[in-house]
């Protein structure tokens, strides 16, 4: 793992999301274990617990009153310095399973490369796909900041992983009939895909004034793929890409001065 600087504060991250979020806390535990950090780090789980934590209303977004209470009751408990929320990474891999035999990939602006003999789909309409998806559950970063009075910040997932191996492993592990009829599925499909959801992410993140943490360049390759020492799966992250997440939160929201 990244080496971790002590800190001397003894305060608390709170993380609040996905699936993107394991890696991050088993990091955290173990440094903290280990005695590298001194920041204690809680995760309230979404997946299972708030399968839909964010719905419309009388044209209005309602968060979930349970995952509100839960979240507050936390902050008060400790002395929370940041709650993170890795929300919703696995988006983009989802999206490109339809219920059809046909793949396709997307043009995004300034990324040329697309897969060959592929149906090619506009880049604005994913994009505008996933603000729709995006745009109510990001929402509650500045619902939380305002309620709790507190610093909040947005964890993009990382990018896929170049090996295409591991990508049709994933694959197969859910469904063997997806693998087969998905097997020529390139790894800058996917890419393509992340590009996109990202894009609408930032955009979002950006037009509600909500701060947003990239992937850390050091994790990536020169293509922007997920370094092959990090990669969990196809989508996720491992623990040691979890503890440069958690160094990168360290050090700008721990460190000795704030």
């Amino acid at each position: 793992m990244s080496k971790i600087l002590k800190t001397s504060q003894n305060r608390s991250l709170l993380i609040v999301g996905h699936s993107h979020s394991t890696a991050i806390h088993n990091a955290a535990s173990h440094l903290k274990r280990d005695g590298i950090v001194e920041v204690d780090c809680d995760i309230i789980q979404l997946f299972g617990r708030y399968p839909d934590f964010s719905n419309e209303e009388n044209g209005e977004i309602v968060y979930n009153a349970s995952l509100i209470e839960e979240i507050s009751k936390n902050f008060d408990k400790r002395s929370t310095k940041l709650i993170a929320f890795p929300l919703y990474g696995s988006e983009y891999y989802m999206i490109c399973f339809p219920n059809t035999t046909r793949q396709f990939d997307i043009m995004v602006p300034g990324h040329d490369k697309v897969a060959k003999d592929v149906e090619l789909v506009p880049f604005e309409i994913v994009y505008e796909m996933a603000r729709e998806k995006y745009k109510k559950y990001i929402g509650i970063i500045p619902y939380i900041q305002n309620k709790l009075n507190c610093e909040a910040v947005y964890i993009l997932p990382p990018p896929p992983t170049e090996s295409s191996t591991t990508i049709l492993n994933h694959i197969a592990a859910q469904s063997k009939d997806i693998a087969q009829r998905y097997a020529s599925l390139t790894s800058g499909q996917l890419y393509n895909s992340w590009l996109t959801y990202a894009r609408a992410a930032k955009d979002i993140c950006k037009e509600q004034n909500i701060r947003l943490f990239a992937p850390p360049a050091r994790a990536l390759t020169s293509d922007g793929y997920l370094q092959p020492h990090l990669v969990q799966d196809a989508v996720h992250g491992n623990i040691h890409y979890g503890a440069m997440v958690f160094q990168d939160l360290i050090d700008h929201f721990f460190d000795d001065n704030t």
